[in-house]
């Protein structure tokens, strides 16, 4: 397909236009070449042709955008992966109304952010009307994989500058921070005043087995047996325990099997989402499930171990979770079982486990290997590695 401007058309129909991002995504196969503005132009061209522009945007004339729509139908840690993409909207178009749709599960990051939006409505979005177009996804080799970077380096591209700031934020108000305090101060696990005086009696550590997908949960069996060697090797080690309505059994059988309730502060269904933000901004550590939770922490810089349900025998396809949504420059371990379960074989979805519904070949990472990560991060966190590790 030639590169330069597609020829006019009087009208194209969908399937037509369809067909012509076939192609520009073959030759980007092909030519093992990615060049985000070029792709921009083409596609833009596309959409002229078949009717969609009444008029072209220039990347440099910022003033003549007024209102920009914004869909994002991920999950909460998706979103927390897109907020640098949308800070670098707003720095380019520093007056446009800036509207947004979103899923309903990133509700509680997005509500952290209404001055930033004209107007925001959340939804289910389903996937089904839209299945035509995600076939037609435009991967580039040139992109790094992370996810934040992917969204970043299309705007990149775009505008023909790079995002100076790529970093995450994380949200929560000063009440939700008050709550925290009050809450840590009672179970003694803080004493002072916040930010200012104050003290960790102990070292902290977030501990989260929820999440939207249960093919992520590591058993609480194996999280609270790691929490005792933890605890054996750090004596003033604490573990706060995050969680939903969903997660409490979860809880109940961790703080159960730890055997130890002082050294325990179990706030599952007890806080809502942003203050569990806030209250990891006092941990040492997350220790959890891979989950928008984890995310967060990425976002204050909070270290992270987590256990994906992701084989690493399996094809690792750069849309995998692993490496597109590592926790994000901040140091980090990543355990994987070592091969799938049956049924689970060459897996090169997302997930890399087909069993979404149940935990399943995530239950075969050992206790052993969390605490070779747990000790791994540690070296990690004394030589300020902002990377991703890999275990299995």
């Amino acid at each position: 397909m030639e590169e330069d401007q597609i020829a006019a058309q009087p009208e194209m129909s969908i399937e037509s236009l369809f067909e012509e991002l076939r192609k520009i995504k073959q030759n980007i196969i092909e030519t093992k070449s990615f060049d985000a503005k070029r792709l921009k132009d083409q596609v833009e061209s596309l959409f002229k042709s078949a009717g969609y522009r009444d008029k072209n945007i220039s990347a440099e004339d910022t003033s003549s955008v007024k209102n920009i729509l914004v869909i994002n139908d991920g999950s909460s840690g998706d979103f927390i992966n897109f907020i640098p993409s949308l800070r670098y909207l707003r720095q380019k178009f520093p007056d446009a109304r800036i509207f947004l749709i979103h899923d309903s599960t990133s509700e509680p990051i997005a509500s952290g952010m209404n001055s930033f939006f004209a107007q925001r409505m959340k939804t289910s979005i389903p996937y089904h009307p839209l299945l035509p177009l995600a076939d037609q996804i435009i991967s580039s080799p040139a992109l790094t994989p992370h996810i934040v970077d992917q969204y970043l380096e299309l705007l990149d591209g775009f505008f023909g500058t790079r995002a100076e700031n790529r970093e995450l934020e994380s949200f929560y108000s000063p009440s939700d921070m008050d709550s925290m305090i009050k809450i840590l101060s009672e179970a003694n696990f803080i004493e002072g005043v916040y930010p200012k005086n104050l003290s960790l009696n102990q070292k902290l550590f977030a501990v989260c087995m929820g999440g939207s997908r249960r093919g992520n949960h590591y058993p609480p069996e194996k999280y609270a047996a790691l929490a005792r060697k933890i605890s054996e090797e750090i004596p003033d080690a604490r573990f706060i325990i995050l969680g939903g309505s969903g997660d409490v059994e979860s809880g109940e059988i961790f703080q159960g099997q730890f055997g130890d309730d002082s050294k325990i502060l179990n706030l599952t269904s007890k806080t809502n989402y942003r203050e569990s933000f806030a209250v990891m901004k006092f941990c040492e550590m997350y220790i959890g499930n891979d989950t928008g939770t984890m995310h967060a922490a990425a976002a204050d810089k909070i270290p992270c171990l987590a256990p994906f349900c992701y084989p690493a025998w399996n094809e690792c396809s750069e849309y995998a979770a692993p490496l597109a949504y590592a926790p994000y420059h901040v140091p980090s371990v990543i355990i994987q079982p070592v091969k799938p379960l049956p049924g689970c074989e060459s897996s090169k979805d997302s997930n890399g486990c087909k069993d979404q519904n149940h935990p399943h070949c995530i239950t075969q990472i050992t206790v052993e290997k969390m605490f070779e990560g747990f000790r791994l991060l540690q070296d990690k966190i004394l030589r300020n590695d902002l990377t991703a590790s890999y275990l299995h």
